[in-house]
């Protein structure tokens, strides 16, 4: 496809978030930027994303000569302007068009680097004071080399997974072995998050500490922090169920963070990108758990951020998409946080208790259901993403912050996911 092309200025997007109220802010900016949507898909969209895109095109996102044989049909009504990627599955994908294309954003190697967790600590081992101990695991051997070296407690998980998916924390040999057994199947099994690396691990230094995010962009190669993200996870296989902007830090602590982040994204060589970051803060400073070239999920992006700066934060991905430079971001105005509901039983959805109670709060500035009436839930370790049926999100003044927590977890209290 020639970029020379006549056509409306248009910009990529590579599949979606899993949800409207998430993905659709992006191509509601990408609009009020003057691009049209187009959305690559991999799978038939619903009648929702249909609608909101300027053109929808399904094909195998994963080979790069189908999609680009797809969007040259195409190529007198767009002029493609940026693509970009909304989950690190279709990083690589992504990160292919961009180099055929020639457009700003991350190419394959970089793309890499922050797609597989092995890459990404091999990468940065000239600024080990962020980094755990670890060591990749293809097998049995492997396993027994990385419990040797690294020891307990320890953190197993696949190199390619993303979204708190097969997370386990181990203690002693059982534990490990249990762990390696269940990862080593689900890896392996065809499941399109792992197809990048499948059967392959990484066990890591457990590291105490709160966790934190932070979310950004990377206008050329010039990093602009919007601010940092506190998380909450379940204490079994850290499922991530909660998220708050801006995170409580001290002075200090935000400035460590903040030089921990440029120095991993210079010495991956990131540029003309989004970012989330996740790191622990430990007594020993910041440790990297991982980077991703990317926008945040769980609604950190779409919702948390903008709220809370009172700026669209999707248009500035779309802007460093497009090679368009970008303004540092401001301070916040606002609290912001959401919480997942997770199901605590198996069995076909039904309904959730308390959930219209919530919607009357005081703080609530959108929910959303996102299982179907009757749906499966699986619990895990059998499945690790079933179980999130919903979601909240409040926004208070920065006064009102604590205030907001509490009725938060109050709320969370009060709500219940019931199953027949």
């Amino acid at each position: 496809m020639s970029l020379d092309a006549p056509g409306h200025p248009a910009v990529v997007f590579v599949n979606t978030r899993r949800t409207v109220t998430e993905y659709a802010p992006a191509f509601q900016a990408a609009r009020s930027l003057g691009y049209d949507v187009i959305l690559v898909t991999d799978s038939v969209p619903e009648d929702e994303k249909r609608e909101l895109a300027t053109r929808v095109v399904v094909v195998d996102t994963t080979n790069t000569s189908e999609v680009l044989d797809q969007l040259d049909t195409h190529a007198g009504d767009f002029t493609i302007h940026g693509v970009v990627p909304w989950a690190d599955r279709d990083m690589l994908s992504a990160a292919n068009l961009v180099r055929e294309l020639g457009l700003p954003g991350l190419g394959p190697d970089e793309a890499w680097n922050v797609r597989n967790k092995w890459a990404m600590r091999r990468a940065l081992t000239q600024l080990p004071q962020y980094l755990p101990a670890f060591r990749v695991v293809h097998d049995r051997d492997g396993m027994d080399r990385a419990l040797e070296s690294v020891g307990y407690p320890g953190i197993l998980k696949p190199t390619s997974g993303s979204g708190s998916k097969g997370i386990f924390r181990v203690t002693g040999p059982e534990e490990a072995w249990a762990a390696w057994t269940a990862l080593t199947t689900m890896t392996s099994s065809g499941d399109a998050s792992f197809r990048d690396a499948p059967g392959e691990l990484i066990y890591e230094e457990f590291v105490e500490g709160p966790e934190f995010s932070a979310e950004g962009v990377v206008s050329g190669t010039d990093v602009h922090v919007a601010g940092f993200t506190s998380k909450s996870s379940t204490p079994d296989y850290y499922l991530e169920y909660g998220h708050a902007f801006p995170a409580q830090l001290t002075e200090a602590d935000t400035e460590s963070a903040q030089q921990m982040v440029r120095e991993v994204l210079a010495e991956l060589g990131l540029h003309d990108c989004a970012f989330h970051l996740e790191f622990k803060l430990t007594d020993q400073g910041p440790k990297l758990i991982e980077v991703a070239g990317r926008i945040g999920g769980d609604f950190i992006s779409s919702h948390l951020v903008p709220l809370s700066l009172n700026r669209p934060f999707y248009a500035d991905v779309i802007r460093v998409a497009t090679g368009q430079q970008v303004a540092p971001f401001g301070a916040p105005e606002a609290y912001a946080e959401v919480r997942k509901i997770l199901s605590r039983q198996e069995g076909r959805f039904s309904h959730i208790e308390g959930w219209e109670s919530m919607l009357d709060g005081k703080w609530v500035a959108d929910a959303v259901i996102e299982r179907k009436v009757g749906a499966e839930i699986t619990l895990p370790p059998a499945d690790f993403m079933s179980s999130v049926v919903a979601a909240f999100i409040v926004k208070a003044p920065l006064g009102d912050a604590q205030t907001a927590r509490d009725w938060v977890e109050e709320t969370e209290r009060n709500v219940r996911v019931v199953c027949a």
